[in-house]
């Protein structure tokens, strides 16, 4: 069911708020672009899996054994998964952005030592560039702004925006449908219930234009 990227004990690899629905939609669609839109030159190329996932040459993915990836997701340049830490569970059409560090959270025992719960991204879900991410789980169909802070337990829930520049405290729970902004992060806004139709349907579109265009680089055209 889930691949495990394995293999790669250190990858380093290379290759607002609505006024109207319209305008939700123009700034996932943004955000998408920004993340889809990347230069594919031979130098820093992508390494595509067998359930068509492509890694960036230029990321960093520590304890491999323990990252599941589900298929169809594209992890960009300078990207930190710390596996070594704990299960990081990848979902189908996800997009993690450039220099994001995903996290396993830790979480405090009675008897004063630590250890660390899975960090579980669901399909369709988007992350920005220059993102820290500590959350317990994220949601299906989540889209997550530049520069955000998830800490450490949140839990967002499906068919969320969480705006760029975005700081979450820890143990936060976000209802589905929100539209989160601020430091610390508030609900500012809902999502329209066709958010659920529409933030699939850009996932899987983002990744076919990724794919056209590493294969044409890949060509040389």
């Amino acid at each position: 069911k889930y691949l495990i990227v394995k293999g790669y004990s250190r990858v380093k690899t290379t290759a607002g708020k609505r006024q109207s629905q319209q305008q939700y939609q123009y700034k996932y669609c943004g955000d998408v672009l920004l993340l889809y839109e990347m230069t594919l030159d031979s130098d820093e190329g992508y390494i595509k899996t067998t359930t068509h996932n492509y890694v960036s040459r230029q990321s960093k993915v520590y304890g491999s054994r323990s990252v599941e990836m589900r298929g169809k997701s594209v992890v960009s340049p300078d990207v930190c998964i710390r596996g070594d830490f704990g299960t990081v569970r990848i979902g189908r059409y996800c997009q993690i952005g450039k220099g994001t560090i995903l996290r396993p959270p830790s979480i405090l025992k009675n008897n004063n030592t630590s250890s660390f719960l899975p960090l579980t991204i669901g399909n369709h879900t988007r992350i920005g560039s220059n993102c820290i991410v500590e959350s317990a789980a994220i949601g299906s169909s989540v889209v997550i702004g530049a520069d955000c802070i998830i800490s450490k337990r949140v839990i967002i829930k499906d068919c969320c925006l969480i705006q760029s520049g975005t700081v979450l405290a820890e143990d936060t729970v976000i209802p589905p449908f929100s539209v989160v902004s601020g430091c610390p992060g508030r609900i500012v806004g809902e999502l329209p219930e066709s958010a659920a139709v529409e933030l699939v349907d850009e996932s899987v579109e983002g990744y076919r234009r990724f794919v056209k265009e590493f294969e044409i680089g890949a060509r040389g055209v």
